[in-house]
C-alpha cells in the first residue's frame, strides 16, 4: 500500500492540480472586542472561541477567517461588545454581528449594545455572532462603535 501511494505520488508530481508542499496555514487575524458594562457595580462575564473575559474594555484577539460567537451574562443597565479591525491584514465584517439572544438590543454596524430587562431581573444572558475575514476592504474600523 505504501508503496502504491509512492508511486502515485510520484507519477501525479507533474499533475496540474496536484497540491504542492505543505498545506498554507490559515493566518490568525488580530482584532479587538470592546466590552462595555453600563450602570452602577455593571458586571460580565462572556466567552469567545474558548477564552473567558470579565473585565471591561478592549481586549486583542487573534482569530483566522470565520464565523464566531459570543456568549455570556451580564448585571447593570446593560453591555456593549464592540469590534474594532487591527491593522491592514483583515479583521470584523463591517454588518456582520447579530444578536442571537438575549434581552433588548441595538445593533450597529461593529457592535451590539444589551439592555438590562430591569431590575428584578438580576443577570441576563446574552449571545452575539461575527464574521472575521482576511480581505482587506468592508470591516470594522479601528475605532469603537
Amino acid at each position: 500500500m505504501v508503496k502504491f501511494l509512492l508511486a502515485a505520488a510520484l507519477v501525479c508530481a507533474g499533475c496540474t492540480n496536484a497540491p504542492t508542499g505543505a498545506p498554507v496555514p490559515t493566518t490568525a487575524i488580530d482584532i479587538a472586542v470592546v466590552f462595555t458594562p453600563s450602570g452602577d457595580g455593571a458586571t460580565f462575564n462572556a466567552t469567545l472561541n474558548g477564552q473567558g473575559f470579565a473585565r471591561g474594555g478592549a481586549t486583542t484577539v487573534s482569530l483566522a477567517p470565520g464565523l464566531y460567537q459570543i456568549s455570556g451574562a451580564f448585571t447593570g443597565a446593560g453591555l456593549t461588545v464592540g469590534f474594532q479591525s487591527l491593522g491592514n491584514s483583515g479583521g470584523v465584517v463591517a454588518g456582520s454581528p447579530q444578536n442571537l439572544s438575549g434581552p433588548a438590543s441595538q445593533t450597529t454596524v461593529c457592535g451590539i449594545k444589551y439592555i438590562s430587562p430591569g431590575a428584578s431581573v438580576p443577570s441576563a444572558a446574552f449571545q452575539l455572532q461575527f464574521q472575521v475575514s482576511a480581505s482587506p476592504s468592508g470591516l470594522c474600523p479601528g475605532a469603537a462603535p
